[in-house]
């Protein structure tokens, strides 16, 4: 991640996010979910506690809305079509700009061996499916510091 520290006609100073310290206003999660119902909700109750959400409906677009707004933390479900959430977490710890950006998978599937496969893949988190709101508020405000 990074933010231009001074712009000016003929120079730019760019600093990692690490120097730059933490972005002022509401933090930005990205909810990556094909269900809709599961996406909406997930949705809503992080915008009725202040956090700015951005929504995917497949990995492919959740990678590519990261790359592009570099959200504060992505909550990826695992079975989405074309590109899942966990190939979608483990390539974007792959690229430098996003590699610091938590990401908590939730999944229906909860076996040990899909939830050792998210961890492997850079989740700090997992959820199964259902979930209460209120752990996915808790582990959100770890994650962001918010």
């Amino acid at each position: 991640m990074t933010a231009a520290l001074l712009v000016t006609p003929e120079f730019t100073l760019v600093a990692p996010a690490a120097v730059r310290g933490p972005r002022l206003g509401p933090k930005t999660v990205l909810v990556a979910d094909d269900d809709h119902d599961a996406r909406d909700l997930i949705a809503f109750r992080l915008q009725s506690v202040g956090y700015d959400v951005v929504t995917a409906d497949n990995g492919h677009e959740a990678l590519a809305l990261t790359r592009r707004l570099l959200p504060d933390l992505l909550v990826l479900d695992v079975s989405m079509p074309g590109m899942d959430g966990i190939e979608v977490c483990y390539r974007l710890h792959e690229i430098p700009e996003t590699a610091d950006i938590p990401v908590i998978v939730v999944s229906a599937r909860a076996q040990r061996t899909d939830i050792d496969l998210a961890y492997a893949a850079g989740a700090e988190d997992f959820l199964a499916k259902p979930f209460q709101a209120t752990i996915l508020l808790q582990r959100v405000g770890w994650l962001v510091g918010g």
